[in-house]
């Protein structure tokens, strides 16, 4: 299950999703009508993606892709990464054609061609669509130009690069810790400022040029760090309303969200499992990092239903 997003053989592995058909389906039945309006990803998108990460994690590709199937007629778009493991499933079971349907979707998000030319992609390079799809690719991408906020998503890419600037200078923390400090809150201010002008930057938004971890990822997840410690932090904005109403509106995908909530460790979203979190700056490795751990087990896995 290598080639997957994300790489599933840690689930596999441990076992640690055993028991998230119940919990999905208890949530399902809980929740209360949608609106005509706005589909709530968290209860028509997510639930299926989860019970096909189970089913590739089973080796069952074929229900895997049906359960994916049944997530994309729920809502209008998919993310890349689903796509990307919806294209293995298809290919896997003999249906390259739908494997190129997905591609194509991905290809309108600003995915690659590098991406679809890797090899773990090998059997749909000599199917009969493949050079189908490469003619097709140069439009595809033209039409993601035209729809996507290049200017949001460069912008956030300088973020990105100014979050780093200062961490990737020999001495890092132990010499710039204030203006790492100073950079990291004026980052997290713009993005706010961002979200309220522009929108969250989703993939149909900015577009992605690979299926994994979002621009705006570091910017965040140094953000949530920041919180987890609020005497060295007071007043810094919690994320978790922003990121909840984004994982409703598939703005940004639960695997990433649940990581910055998490981080943040803040009530009530203490939904880790590891105790101790060690990070390594400048090869060396640092103090260890304490997460507060839930002790409800059965309440903490309603909650991360209830994110999808």
């Amino acid at each position: 299950t290598g080639p997957f997003f994300p790489d599933l053989r840690t689930f596999k592995k441990y076992n640690c999703m055993k028991n998230l058909p119940i919990l999905l389906a208890a949530w399902l039945l809980a929740c209360s009508p949608l609106t005509a309006q706005k589909t709530d990803y968290r209860t028509a998108y997510f639930p299926h993606v989860q019970l096909a990460e189970m089913a590739i994690i089973a080796e069952d590709f074929g229900g895997a892709l049906t359960y994916y199937q049944q997530a994309y007629s729920a809502v209008n778009n998919g993310f890349a990464r689903d796509y990307h493991n919806a294209a293995l499933c298809a290919m896997k079971v003999g249906q390259p054609d739908t494997a190129f349907d997905f591609f194509e979707k991905m290809a309108l998000k600003g995915v690659t061609m590098e991406h679809f030319s890797k090899p773990e992609f090998a059997p749909l390079h000599v199917a009969a669509g493949w050079l189908s799809f490469q003619n097709r690719y140069p439009d595809l991408h033209d039409e993601h130009l035209e729809t996507t906020d290049l200017g949001y998503r460069e912008t956030l890419s300088a973020m990105h690069n100014l979050d780093q600037e200062f961490r990737t200078k020999k001495g890092s923390y132990a010499v710039y810790r204030d203006t790492i400090r100073i950079l990291d809150s004026l980052n997290i201010n713009r993005f706010f400022s961002l979200v309220a002008t522009r929108g969250f930057p989703s993939e149909e938004l900015i577009g992605t040029d690979f299926p994994g971890l979002p621009v705006y990822n570091i910017v965040l997840l140094h953000h949530a760090q920041h919180l987890s410690i609020p005497a060295d932090y007071p007043g810094w904005a919690e994320l978790s309303d922003m990121l909840v109403a984004a994982i409703q509106a598939g703005e940004v995908d639960p695997f990433h969200a649940v990581q910055y909530l998490a981080m943040q460790n803040r009530k009530p979203y203490h939904l880790v499992s590891p105790e101790i979190l060690c990070f390594r700056i400048e090869g060396k490795e640092q103090p260890e990092y304490y997460l507060s751990i839930p002790t409800d087990k059965t309440a903490t896995n309603t909650l991360r239903a209830s994110l999808g």
